[in-house]
């Protein structure tokens, strides 16, 4: 059992198919690993104390490790979404990258990120009140939903998190208004 300690502000966690623990220390400005048994975490992500140079983090909240054990880290205070290969001491800035704002190569503190099986990310713009697609390799998404505040079936307001279920359906936690959405991409004409 992990134990974690008041030191840290766990706001998000990913487990891997192998059962590792990773934990987005939000007020440490970095994401911890704790593997199967281990007694102590280790940094995989940030730890550099808060700041916007790639080896740093503000406020990271959501996490997603993919099948190389590259971490991705939705950067909240920097309006942006980071990937750290395995083992690095600085990461990469994947979205987000002409600062904050609502433009199509913008965030305003996104709070989710996630992959599909094809390798896009889906980000969750929560500032923006919409959900992000980005195709890899790109430096722009574009929003599949939302993109408005308010109650509509296609507008958003404030989404804390974003998961696939076993369908590739994308389920979101909506916060602001009160509910879980659920949206099938295929039909949408989101491929």
């Amino acid at each position: 059992m992990v134990q974690i300690t008041t030191r840290y502000r766990a706001v998000a966690l990913f487990v891997d198919s192998a059962g590792n623990l990773y934990i987005s220390d939000g007020y440490n400005h970095r994401v911890m690993l704790w593997t199967q048994g281990a007694t102590t975490g280790v940094v995989v992500a940030g730890g550099y104390g808060y700041g916007n140079t790639t080896s740093q983090l503000f406020y990271p909240y959501g996490i997603y490790v993919d099948g190389t054990s590259s971490t991705f880290v939705s950067d909240c205070g920097n309006d942006r979404v980071m990937k750290w290969l395995k083992g690095s001491n600085t990461g990469i800035i994947v979205a987000g990258l002409n600062g904050p704002g609502s433009g199509n190569a913008q965030l305003l503190c996104p709070v989710s990120v996630i992959l599909d099986e094809n390798g896009y990310m889906y980000i969750a713009d929560s500032n923006n009140y919409r959900i992000q697609q980005q195709l890899p390799g790109a430096q722009e998404g574009r929003t599949i939903i939302g993109g408005s505040f308010g109650q509509g079936s296609n507008q958003l307001s404030y989404v804390e998190a974003i998961k696939f279920d076993s369908h590739w359906n994308l389920i979101v936690a909506d916060t602001a208004n009160h509910r879980i959405q659920k949206f099938n991409l295929i039909s949408n004409g989101c491929d």
